[in-house]
């Protein structure tokens, strides 16, 4: 049985521009997996591997269109090891993230 981390966040800390490449979902032919919860958030799966799948996928993650901040979000997840990136209106916010969605407050 394996048990996975993830990093929590409020979607205050994505842009517009990300949270409707989110909700276009695999329609939207993205470098990773998105599962929606409900209509509050997203689990995204940030394990991509080794470093050389990591470095693949990156160039993907900005053709697609996702901001700086959503990136930053990206790699903070992957950096502390979690397979997952939970980004929700009810997930708490961090002082580590600037806020760039005043609206999801």
């Amino acid at each position: 049985m394996g048990i996975e981390k993830y990093l929590d966040l409020n979607i205050s800390h994505v842009t517009t521009g990300d949270i409707k490449l989110l909700e276009a979902g695999e329609g939207a032919s993205l470098p990773f997996t998105v599962y929606p919860t409900k209509e509050y958030g997203w689990f995204i799966h940030v394990a991509w591997g080794n470093e050389e799948d990591m470095a693949e996928r990156w160039p993907f993650v900005r053709v697609a269109g996702f901001s700086e901040a959503f990136q930053a979000l990206l790699l903070a997840a992957q950096n502390a090891g979690c397979a997952f990136l939970r980004l929700d209106t009810d997930g708490p916010d961090s002082d580590e993230f600037p806020i760039v969605h005043e609206e999801c407050l």
